[in-house]
């Protein structure tokens, strides 16, 4: 069972079936470094999610939409370099919001990055 339970309103009703459709998308990949990568920020961004302090919970249907939109760049046949890079820095943004937080967002979003494209790089922080 890969589904995602984020109990409570409707927007966490709408976070949690975000989440699914993007594991979803996920697991339909061929085994590889690719669909391990995706595996790894999926279950990262879920922890994020769930760790997003009082004032930030509002941000999580952002969060999971931007996880959406990275899945599905990573695995479209053709991935919009451009589009892979703003769902990338929404999610970078967001993992600032929870203090030490322990998962590698930032490294497995390069590693995608550069699977995708030899020349990727992430922007400089702000």
């Amino acid at each position: 069972d890969h589904s995602i339970n984020i109990g409570g309103n409707v927007t966490n009703s709408q976070v949690g079936q975000t989440l699914t459709n993007c594991t979803n998308m996920v697991q339909q990949q061929a085994p590889g470094p690719r669909k391990d990568l995706l595996e790894a920020l999926t279950r990262d961004v879920e922890k994020l999610i769930a760790s997003l302090p009082e004032g930030k919970k509002e941000e999580a249907k952002q969060v999971a939409n931007d996880l959406k939109s990275l899945v599905e760049e990573a695995t479209s046949p053709k991935p919009r370099r451009k589009w892979y890079s703003l769902s990338a820095e929404g999610l970078l943004e967001a993992s600032k919001y929870v203090k030490d937080f322990t998962g590698d967002i930032v490294g497995t979003i390069k590693s995608l990055g550069k699977l995708l494209w030899p020349d990727f790089s992430l922007p400089e922080s702000k």
